[in-house]
C-alpha cells in the first residue's frame, strides 16, 4: 500500500480475495487484527469436519461463532453441511470482515 499510496497503513493489510500475489489496489484493504481474521474461509487444519463453523458434538454437530472475543453457539445439527450453512449465515451478518 505505501507504493501505491505514499502512506505507511495505520493497521492491517487484509487481501480480500486472500491471494497474497494479488496486489491490486482494489483488492487490498487496512484494517484492524480483528476484521482481518473475519475474513476467514477455511476451516483449521485440525477440523474434524473440513467445514468451517462445523464441529462434531457426539453423533449431531454444532454451529459456533465468535464476535467481539465472544461466542455464541448457533445450534446443533444432524450434519456437518447444514452446521456449515447456519455458520455462513452468521458470518454474513455478523462479521464485518466478512467476504464471503
Amino acid at each position: 500500500i505505501v507504493y501505491m499510496t505514499g502512506e505507511y497503513p495505520s493497521g492491517h493489510t487484509d487481501h480480500l480475495n486472500w491471494d497474497r500475489s494479488d496486489n491490486r489496489i482494489d483488492n487490498l484493504r487496512v484494517t484492524t487484527a480483528s476484521v482481518n481474521g473475519q475474513n476467514r474461509r477455511g476451516a483449521n487444519k485440525s477440523s474434524s469436519t473440513g467445514l468451517i463453523g462445523a464441529h462434531r458434538k457426539r453423533e449431531r454437530f454444532r454451529a459456533r461463532i465468535t464476535v467481539n472475543r465472544k461466542e455464541y453457539s448457533l445450534g446443533s445439527y444432524d450434519t456437518a453441511e447444514e452446521a456449515h450453512t447456519a455458520y455462513i449465515a452468521a458470518k454474513r451478518k455478523l462479521h464485518e470482515g466478512n467476504t464471503l
